[in-house]
């Protein structure tokens, strides 16, 4: 690892190296990738990281979704409060790499998950499951996989949090049949701020996730200064101005 990243001249030849090593079908070859690839990117720099960022993501938005097992599919309480589970080793390598790089390059990383066709096209279908029950295994995976993403982007900072918020948040509050107006950026409630019937379930655990992210910021929620500094910020206005009970 130290051979690695001894020299940033290396990483026009360890990243794709590293890139390819995460493709393999091993998993022990995948986990040493992924902590490879990590501990190289905090060597090497946001601007030479930068090269591979497109290739970066899709490798671990793969790998993320390929490594959720069934026993993360149980949707706990533990799990809907946003809390990391004892899942495969794997998906933790890559879902700290995944926050690692957002907090190097917001903008960037950002920007490819909220852009992403496949992420974008799973929130949409995630918003039609009604009930748990009704979700095939398949799609409880992908369901899980894409709350995990957008919690570990939600928290890696509070602008990484207003940007999640901005691009998400509204579409899953029309999914549960709340109106919004994201002009403004105020929600309002069709039902006076409440939910008739049963929420659908999609959308609901995509929500916790986010708030799950929110509250992972927020490190005394009674301390005054923290308040403040918060108040403002675009995810709590969201918060603030919900319909949701």
């Amino acid at each position: 690892m130290l051979a690695f990243s001894s020299t940033p001249l290396f990483e026009p030849f360890a990243m794709p190296l590293l890139l390819e090593k995460l493709s393999s079908s091993l998993p022990s070859a995948m986990v040493d990738s992924l902590k490879y690839l990590s501990f190289c990117t905090s060597q090497y720099g946001a601007e030479r990281v930068a090269k591979h960022a497109g290739a970066l993501w899709s490798s671990l938005r793969d790998a993320i979704c390929d490594s959720v097992k069934e026993h993360a599919l149980s949707f706990t309480l533990e799990l809907l409060h946003g809390v990391d589970t004892q899942g495969n080793q794997i998906e933790r390598e890559a879902l700290s790499f995944l926050e690692k790089l957002i907090i190097q390059n917001n903008d960037l990383f950002l920007g490819l998950i909220i852009q992403d066709q496949e992420i974008n096209m799973l929130v949409n279908t995630a918003t039609s499951y009604k009930s748990y029950k009704e979700i095939l295994t398949q799609s409880k995976q992908k369901l899980y996989a894409v709350g995990r993403i957008l919690y570990v982007s939600a928290k890696a900072s509070i602008a990484s949090c207003n940007k999640i918020f901005q691009s998400f948040f509204p579409r899953l509050l029309m999914a549960l049949g709340l109106s919004v107006e994201s002009a403004s950026g105020m929600c309002c409630s069709k039902s006076n701020g409440i939910i008739c019937g049963q929420a659908n379930f999609g959308p609901l655990y995509l929500c916790i996730e986010l708030l799950g992210a929110c509250g992972y910021l927020i490190v005394d929620p009674e301390d005054l200064k923290s308040q403040f500094v918060y108040v403002n910020e675009v995810w709590c206005c969201w918060l603030q101005h919900s319909p949701l009970p």
